[in-house]
């Protein structure tokens, strides 16, 4: 069973949350010589691999989250662009399209658990050697992109809990700040669902904002986070960017990787990985289907909650993806800032 309902808010355009908002514009490639020692003003700070002013950036990302609900408010949830639901699991088929996973099968690998419960457990729905260990409440995020919009997921197992005993957290990260937003800054631009899907209870929540912001940015980096007693103690984090005009979602590795779109382990080093938020058929012919860009990566440190490191080494390896390999190999020698959720918890 899946229940939706849509909060509303009072309307308003994108291009008027962008002359309010002086934060969403271009930002500036960070200067070898810039400090990593973050500002508590308004003023310009220099941290990572962008120069912006972390306020107004933040009352930018704030107010796009909600500009999608705001500026139409179509009544089917076809018409939000998130499409049906073959086998009603809370992952509309656009979605499956893009992890690769079965939108007419709740169970792709086939071990018993359901592919929106491994996916918010952190174990890999396309793996069946990959499956959830203990039963505790668990956040995971995931995306994908259509009609020049990104839509974010949180996937929440909520164990034996209620939705009122989960204290849930939704934000951005800025400069490696993480800063949770007010539920009414993103509630307008978001769909929620309660799913109970082979005996497990979950919640997803899709927030829709316009890949304009990305383009404006970046790169936007959220997290999803859960909380016990005050403190964080689950959290998610994930960092949209382009490539080739394509929205990706950029993606740590750390040794075999079977991840949740993976058949198997990876012999694959730490490093960064890109993936296309479109399905693999919408993509042009400058991308390589069945390979993805793997980032060889230097550590550098960390600022606040994310992870500074610089390309080694890129290029496209056989993975379920697609890959750009001109765009892949250009990356040599660049620095990438992406979020870490250990750091998110202080680890």
């Amino acid at each position: 069973m899946v229940l939706v309902f849509f909060p509303r808010i009072l309307g308003v355009s994108l291009t008027m949350i962008l002359r309010m908002t002086g934060g969403c514009r271009p930002l500036e490639p960070r200067d070898s010589n810039m400090t990593h020692s973050p500002s508590t003003q308004g003023a310009p700070t220099r941290l990572g691999l962008f120069r912006t002013t972390f306020a107004p950036a933040v009352l930018c990302a704030a107010a796009a989250l909600a500009w999608y609900a705001a500026v139409d408010q179509p009544a089917s949830l076809e018409a939000r662009g998130s499409g049906p639901d073959t086998d009603r699991d809370g992952l509309v088929d656009l979605q499956e399209h893009v992890l690769g996973t079965n939108p007419s099968s709740q169970d792709s690998d086939r071990d018993g658990f359901s592919d929106t419960s491994e996916i918010a457990r952190g174990t890999g729905p396309l793996n069946p050697a990959s499956y959830p260990g203990a039963d505790v409440p668990s956040v995971n995020m995931l995306a994908r992109s259509e009609n020049d919009m990104v839509t974010v997921v949180s996937a929440i197992y909520l164990s034996n809990h209620e939705i009122g005993d989960i204290d849930f957290e939704f934000g951005v990260v800025l400069n490696g700040r993480p800063v949770a937003l007010d539920r009414r800054r993103y509630q307008g631009a978001s769909r929620y669902s309660l799913v109970r899907v082979q005996g497990d209870r979950l919640l997803i929540m899709e927030t829709t904002f316009p890949v304009l912001l990305v383009s404006r940015l970046g790169q936007l980096s959220l997290y999803s986070g859960l909380r016990q007693n005050g403190v964080l103690n689950q959290a998610s984090a994930l960092t949209v960017a382009e490539v080739g005009g394509v929205p990706v979602v950029m993606e740590f590795l750390t040794g075999n990787h079977a991840d949740m779109n993976d058949v198997g382990p990876q012999p694959m080093q730490r490093g960064l990985i890109y993936r296309p938020l479109v399905p693999r058929g919408d993509l042009g012919s400058s991308w390589d289907e069945g390979f993805v860009c793997f980032q060889s990566l230097s550590s550098v440190g960390s600022n606040g909650a994310s992870s500074v490191s610089e390309v080694e080494s890129a290029g496209c390896e056989p993975l379920d993806s697609s890959c750009m390999p001109d765009a892949c190999s250009a990356s040599v020698g660049s620095t990438r800032e992406v979020v870490d959720p250990l750091l998110l918890l202080g680890g």
